[in-house]
């Protein structure tokens, strides 16, 4: 046969026929289970043997390179198919190359020899590069669709696998956005899970990502509603994190004085502030007792900071606050802050400290106590206490 025998050919791509813009969702029918498409597609061409129109059986290789030059690396695997009828130099067969169509530009490289013959396959050149049927183009690497109904439907009717999977090496695998307004990403079920995420090296592999994670400038990053059931279940040995801040109060009327002071009373109010009256001049003590959480939701607390308001009378003054922190085992740490801090004749002010402490599992037990330098007479009142929770 001729070396230089011309192959013109026609490929022909159906890979995916997106065809009509589908109905608004209201409006769809419901999926049908539709048959597997292979990996093969149909080729036609036309064949000249020694310038004139082949007939016969011939045999035919079919390679797929990644360039038309001889720098092109081979693809898939070699297609051999023995014995195709050609019928005045036209004819039509099934290639089938393996799994290389995702999106890169690829040549189709033809090599034929007479059907009786078993000697070396002659390649014909030059390679043909493989173009994209029209509707095809929709699915090239980076391509959109756009329209006003279901962009994609996907279905899975058997109990194994996911209809879709979306993989990346670093950034975003899958990214679902409404602008202006509307739904990024929805999902729905009667009785399964909607909305799933998982950070892992498989789908049940380790993993030290972030399974589901949602942000807003402005708006709710993650929300979760329901109308009889869980609205958000956090399950497993890990914790819910959050890097905001959280405040504890501690009303005044939880504080008493301490032991050791003497010439003072303590006088509670029904928005539970406190008073402490001294009938004689000496420096009194108010101990004010605070529960926290040294473990949330499995997240270490740390202590911010501290705020109290107060008001003096009959130039009384604080002196000094301490902040005490007690284990389970009755060891304890503490810090001192020292004032002195006043105010005018019956005018409010406000003690403000930065704490800054990590709480351990252990640690829960906070008291916070007030030294008062108070002339007979005198008068301090406390509103209690703010602490500032943060996160590790």
């Amino acid at each position: 046969m001729d070396g230089r025998a011309l192959l013109r050919a026609l490929l022909l791509l159906t890979l995916v026929a997106l065809i009509a813009a589908a109905p608004v969702l209201a409006d769809e029918p419901a999926l049908t289970e539709q048959a597997v498409v292979g990996l093969g597609f149909t080729y036609q061409g036309q064949l000249t043997d020694g310038g004139a129109p082949a007939n016969g059986a011939y045999d035919f290789q079919f390679r797929v390179f990644t360039a038309e030059g001889a720098a092109g690396m081979l693809r898939g695997v070699v297609s051999t198919i023995e014995d195709i009828a050609v019928d005045d130099g036209r004819f039509t067969t099934l290639v089938t190359v393996g799994d290389v169509f995702h999106g890169e530009e690829l040549w189709l490289e033809v090599s034929v020899r007479p059907g009786s013959s078993s000697g070396p396959f002659q390649a014909l050149s030059p390679r043909t590069r493989l173009a994209a049927a029209p509707y095809a183009s929709a699915l090239r690497w980076g391509a959109s669709m756009i329209g006003s109904g279901t962009g994609l439907s996907v279905s899975n009717r058997g109990s194994m696998g996911s209809p879709a999977i979306i993989a990346h090496s670093e950034y975003t695998a899958l990214q679902g956005m409404a602008v202006p307004n509307g739904t990024g990403v929805y999902g729905g079920t009667a009785a399964g899970v909607g909305v799933s995420g998982e950070a892992s090296t498989g789908p049940a592999g380790p993993g030290t990502g972030i399974g589901v994670l949602g942000t807003s400038q402005s708006g709710t990053g993650v929300r979760a509603w329901s109308g009889t059931g869980t609205a958000l279940n956090a399950g497993g040995t890990g914790i819910i994190q959050s890097s905001a801040t959280s405040y504890v109060f501690a009303p005044a009327a939880l504080a008493q004085l301490h032991g050791a002071t003497t010439g003072a009373t303590l006088k509670y109010w029904g928005q539970g502030n406190a008073t402490i009256q001294a009938s004689v001049e000496g420096q009194k003590q108010l101990v004010l007792p605070i529960s926290l959480p040294g473990v949330l939701y499995g997240q270490p607390v740390t202590v911010g900071g501290y705020a109290s308001g107060y008001s003096c009378t009959g130039a009384a003054s604080i002196a000094k606050v301490e902040f005490y922190i007690t284990k389970l085992d009755g060891s304890y740490t503490y810090s001192i802050y020292t004032g002195p801090w006043t105010t005018p004749e019956s005018e409010w002010g406000l003690i403000s400290a930065s704490i800054s402490r990590h709480l351990a599992a252990d640690e829960g037990q906070f008291a916070l106590r007030i030294y008062c330098d108070m002339p007979a007479g005198s008068t301090i009142q406390v509103t209690g206490a703010r602490l500032a929770l943060t996160h590790q």
